[in-house]
């Protein structure tokens, strides 16, 4: 009996730890189809990261947003940052909320530093790599490069968000996706080069 017992605790065990990382898997996806798309400015590197395969580390360069309420002094705070997409057709930050308000588009991020005199937070953001596959990330690490070598920093993600949630959907330079950047530069130097 008491064996039987173990076992069914241990299978217990074993189906709550699957289901808790299905359900992040779902919670991407879902994000992904459902979400609405905002553009944030970035300005990616290539690391490697020996765990998590290949991919561009970005940095999204809209990283505070203002905070009406008073401060209560807790760094590490977790908060929804509301989002609205700007003149120039970028994403920024309006305002930070306790709980996420249903429609309302915004990011569960972790606030780092809070400035008193201009009630600004600064936010850790979710948004800090694009995976990609190994074959193509270090042709991507260099068409970034030479792109920014010539002065333009007009790299950006586009970004799906729902219910608070957040998932990178394409890294772009220019109008361009970086997939393509580096598919055609790949056809240009002829097979086998």
């Amino acid at each position: 009996m008491k064996r039987r017992l173990v076992l069914v605790v241990f299978l217990a065990a074993c189906a709550a730890q699957w289901m808790a990382a299905s359900w992040k898997i779902v919670e991407h996806e879902l994000t992904l189809r459902r979400g609405d798309v905002y553009r944030f400015k970035t300005t990616p590197v290539d690391p490697v990261d020996a765990f998590r395969g290949r991919y561009v580390a970005v940095r999204v360069a809209e990283n505070t947003a203002p905070f009406a309420g008073p401060w209560d002094g807790k760094r590490d705070r977790w908060m929804y940052a509301e989002l609205a997409a700007g003149e120039d057709g970028y994403a920024r930050f309006e305002g930070l909320h306790d709980r996420w308000r249903p429609g309302a588009a915004a990011i569960r991020t972790r606030i780092t530093s809070f400035n008193d005199q201009e009630n600004i937070a600064r936010l850790d953001l979710p948004l800090d790599r694009f995976y990609m596959s190994e074959r193509i990330a270090p042709q991507a690490e260099r068409a970034y490069r030479e792109h920014s070598q010539q002065g333009t920093r007009d790299a950006w993600l586009a970004v799906r968000v729902w219910r608070g949630r957040a998932a990178i959907e394409e890294l772009y330079i220019g109008d361009r996706p970086i997939l393509e950047i580096v598919t055609q530069a790949a056809a240009s130097r002829g097979p086998g080069l």
